[in-house]
């Protein structure tokens, strides 16, 4: 099965990473178990909704599209993850959200369960009603890409071609950036949500500016998106 080693996933339905910091703004993982037959002693996942890149013909389009896992699994066993949420979905139409910037994920499915494994060198926010902050956070970005994709309405290959090839810790960074510049004159007037979002966002950069692992040059997003 795979998984991060350092917890029993079997005893769980869904499982976060531990965070790098205590104060990071997500998980650099997410463990995700289908089981075969419900456990009724958690949370118990039925599917699991992302979006994917198409490669070899895993998906029925081209470019970037919904991949729907169920158990068991009988497709293929690793995937690009495109930026966008991940819904958990479970069986009794309960559901977990998170958002991703991209990275991977692997399958892998037995008879008694299946088990995906999504990783990212950017990271993963859970999305949670009770971190209004994050869920803010989690709308402006998707709004940050739909512009992007706007923008390339009539070149969408191209547009997700060039997506792909964005490593997700780029992405986060020049959308953090972005959200930064765009949001930093919000006084603590204006929208609490809003002022909340952006001290986190701040707080974040500077973190990784400490730990080293913020770029020396952060491009916008028009200059990731370049043909």
């Amino acid at each position: 099965m795979q998984g991060h080693p350092d917890h029993p996933l079997l005893e769980l339905g869904y499982h976060f990473w531990p965070k790098h910091h205590p104060h990071a703004i997500g998980h650099p993982g997410l463990d995700i178990h289908i089981t075969g037959t419900p456990t009724q002693r958690h949370y118990d996942p039925r599917t699991i909704r992302l979006l994917v890149y198409a490669s070899g013909g895993s998906l029925p389009e081209e470019g970037i599209g919904h991949l729907t896992v169920i158990h068991p699994w009988a497709h293929h066993e690793s995937y690009q993850v495109a930026p966008g949420m991940i819904i958990i979905t479970d069986r009794k139409d309960k559901k977990v959200e998170a958002f991703t910037f991209g990275g991977t994920l692997i399958i892998d499915s037995g008879k008694d369960g299946t088990t995906c494994t999504i990783q990212s060198d950017a990271p993963i926010l859970e999305v949670d009603a009770h971190q209004p902050a994050l869920m803010k956070l989690v709308e402006e970005v998707e709004i940050v890409l739909a512009k992007a994709r706007a923008n390339w309405i009539e070149e969408m290959e191209t547009f997700e071609t060039m997506l792909a090839e964005i490593p997700p810790s780029l992405l986060f960074s020049a959308i953090l950036e972005s959200l930064i510049k765009q949001f930093q004159h919000v006084t603590p007037a204006e929208e609490v949500e809003i002022r909340d979002m952006c001290i986190l966002c701040e707080t974040e950069k500077h973190r990784r500016m400490h730990d080293g692992n913020w770029p020396e040059h952060v491009p916008s997003i028009e200059e990731l998106l370049t043909a």
